[in-house]
């Protein structure tokens, strides 16, 4: 798992969304989620998602404070397992 954060309170999420499209093609998934603080207060939450072979790279809005958003690639890969030595 790679974790990028930036500044929520300019326009850098949308900065990187429009060059994750123009790098990767359109989102394969985009959701307004609810974001709660601590103190309870609620947030709409713009989540953009890629979808890859491997794995998916995600751009919320609101990361893990009101200050950031946050980028986070996933990697769902996962090798094949070592066949077993057989002893004869």
């Amino acid at each position: 798992m790679m974790i990028f954060l930036f500044d929520a309170g300019g326009t850098d999420f949308l900065t990187l969304t429009d060059a994750f499209t123009q790098k990767y093609g359109k989102p394969c998934e985009q959701a307004v989620a609810k974001w709660q603080s601590r103190g309870g207060a609620t947030y709409d939450n713009t989540v953009v998602t890629w979808c890859f072979k491997t794995g998916k790279l995600k751009l919320e809005s609101l990361g893990p404070s009101l200050k950031y958003g946050s980028a986070t690639y996933n990697d769902d890969y996962q090798a094949p397992a070592k066949p077993t030595p057989k002893d004869f």
